[in-house]
């Protein structure tokens, strides 16, 4: 998508939707930045992608290091790779929390997806959830899709 980017002679700013999570690795006080910016993300892609899926398998809590989860990790190599590789882009990044079905557009209470969030408030609005047991100080963190679409 960068690459074609490049290429449109009238774009103001190319857009990468992210996630607020892209730096939970890290721990204490976190900047809205791009940390270990010097990585070489090609490298590290190219090892991965030379691997087979059993070895990635069984090597995942190693290769993601202290991220919760592949989809963290994968973003903040996004990141990274898009400030490398950005060119004469202004880019903007884009770190939603958990974006879950639509307020308003194109309806009340729209997902294109059934997985994670999209699941959880389907079953919670056709009244198959009453309840989700959590603590009580802890963030419903979502976002609905047109609110970071618009």
């Amino acid at each position: 998508m960068m690459e074609l980017a490049k290429e449109c002679k009238q774009l103001e700013v190319f857009t990468h939707v992210s996630t607020c999570y892209v730096n939970c690795d890290r721990a204490g006080f976190i900047e809205e930045d791009i940390y270990d910016k010097d990585m070489d993300v090609e490298s590290r892609v190219k090892k991965l992608m030379a691997m087979n899926p059993q070895e990635v398998k069984d090597q995942e809590l190693s290769l993601i290091g202290k991220f919760p989860n592949t989809y963290t990790f994968t973003k903040n190599l996004a990141e990274k790779n898009i400030l490398k590789n950005k060119g004469h882009l202004t880019v903007c990044l884009l770190r939603p929390s958990i974006i879950a079905s639509s307020l308003r557009e194109p309806f009340p209470g729209w997902t294109d997806s059934l997985s994670a969030a999209g699941g959880i408030t389907m079953l919670v609005g056709i009244g198959l959830v009453n309840f989700i047991n959590a603590a009580g100080l802890n963030r419903f963190d979502m976002i609905p899709v047109d609110i970071v679409t618009n």
